[in-house]
């Protein structure tokens, strides 16, 4: 069988006084890109694409809302890649 690394941004996060965690789902993206790894963005997907503040109730964990559309979104990102994985001796 094969196993293949995949990295995942966390979602965003509003707790102050955390700091944002853009510089790491930065440095992720940096590293997935500069080793081959695969990315999946959630951070980047979620903050571009959704009001995504009151999907994250304790302002840290997401709401089941959210990680329906983080599962959506993996899934949609590795499934070209798991199509080859499979047809793969």
């Amino acid at each position: 069988r094969h196993a293949v690394a995949v990295l995942v941004t966390p979602n965003p996060t509003c707790s102050l006084p955390r700091r944002s965690l853009k510089p790491f789902a930065d440095a992720m993206i940096k590293v997935g890109i500069e080793r081959g790894i695969m990315v999946v963005d959630h951070y980047g997907y979620i903050s571009q694409n959704f009001d995504w503040k009151p999907m994250i109730p304790d302002s840290v964990h997401p709401s089941t809302q959210l990680y329906d559309i983080m599962g959506k979104h993996t899934f949609y990102a590795i499934a070209p890649m798991l199509h080859i994985l499979r047809n793969t001796p």
